[in-house]
Formats: C-alpha cells, sequence, structure tokens
C-alpha cells in the first residue's frame, strides 16, 4: 500500500476507535445489560459491552466495504470479506484474493477490566496489505489503539504505530512520538495479571 493509502487507512482505523469508545462511554460498563453475559464467539466469552461494540465495527465494515474491498477479522465472527456489490451496497467476497486490505479488530481488549473498573480496556486495530489468505503479524502496515474511557465526555488516549515510522500517542495538543525512558528499574513498572477461575 502507498502512502496515501496508509494515511486515509489511518484515519479510518482512528474514527473506528473513536466510534467504539464513544459506544463504551454510552453504556455504564459496571452495571445493568453492559454486564450481561451474551454468547460465545469465536475467541471467547462474550458480554453485552463487547456485543454493543461489535455492532459498531459491523457498521463500520459495512460503511467500509462500499467503498472497495476488504477482510476483516473479529472475535466474535472470525474472518469476513466483503466488497462493493456495484449498486452502492456491500457483498460477500470469497476468501482474500480480493485485492484489499486484511484488518483485524479485537472492539473490547479488556472486557474484565471494565466490568471490574480496572484499567486499562483498549480497543485494537491492526491493518495488513492485500494478500491471498490470513496475514501474519510482520504483514501488519498500521495499528490503532484507543483507550476506552466509560464516562460521557471524556476521552482516552490513542496510539497508533505505521511500519518504518515508529509508535506514537494522540493528545490534545496533536501526536507526539513514544519513546522509551531508559529507565530499566522493575519497580517503575507497570504489570496486569488477572486470573480467572
Amino acid at each position: 500500500m502507498d502512502a496515501a493509502a496508509l494515511n486515509a487507512w489511518e484515519g479510518h482505523l482512528a474514527a473506528l476507535g473513536q466510534r467504539i469508545a464513544a459506544a463504551v462511554a454510552g453504556l455504564d460498563a459496571a452495571q445493568g445489560d453492559a454486564v450481561r453475559p451474551a454468547s460465545i464467539g469465536l475467541g471467547d466469552a462474550s458480554w453485552a459491552l463487547d456485543e454493543a461494540c461489535e455492532a459498531v465495527v459491523a457498521t463500520w465494515f459495512e460503511e467500509r466495504a462500499r467503498e472497495g474491498p476488504l477482510s476483516l477479522l473479529t472475535e466474535h465472527h472470525g474472518w469476513r470479506h466483503r466488497g462493493p456489490d456495484g449498486e452502492g451496497g456491500w457483498r460477500e467476497l470469497n476468501g482474500f484474493a480480493h485485492g484489499g486490505p486484511r484488518l483485524a479488530c479485537d472492539p473490547v481488549d479488556g472486557t474484565r477490566h471494565l466490568l471490574l473498573r480496572h484499567r486499562p480496556a483498549w480497543s485494537l486495530i491492526a491493518l495488513a496489505g492485500p494478500g491471498p489468505d490470513q496475514p501474519r503479524q510482520r504483514d501488519v502496515l498500521l495499528a490503532h489503539a484507543e483507550e476506552l474511557v466509560e464516562r460521557v465526555g471524556s476521552r482516552g488516549r490513542a496510539l497508533g504505530a505505521r511500519r518504518g515510522e515508529g509508535a506514537w500517542v494522540q493528545l490534545d495538543r496533536g501526536k507526539e512520538a513514544l519513546r522509551a525512558d531508559g529507565d530499566d528499574r522493575v519497580d517503575h513498572g507497570f504489570v496486569t495479571f488477572f486470573a480467572f477461575h
């Protein structure tokens, strides 16, 4: 993919992350319907919170498929392939050989964190260029991570990375490059660990 296409997709991924974040902010993630178990997807158990965010991704996927072919992997649905139908809509495609990007999206990475009011929880999206089959990590060209915050009107951090250009954090004042601080002391680190039995 050329730089112009990656620039456009960077905007598409950021917009999807923001739409997912808005859906989470509109729910009370620790009460009511959000904590209701909903189903068992292809990857893990889904909660109502996950279902609401999967619906956002499904709508976005249909919108993008009207514009051009793409493949999308989510925990709930596995791989799906869609593209324009020639009449302003979208249609199902047969496999990866369509010439469009291949994306993986975990709309809520850390559902249990949100349900238990722990942090952090993120929406994770990765894009690989066109290819004949499932992409590998080495194929990823662009990634976006959107922090999910439960409060309406609040915005979490957004992180992004592009192959060959490093990673950045999106702050109110704009993008800033991410750099390690060189402090290798373990007591200055942060580790999250949960065991669900």
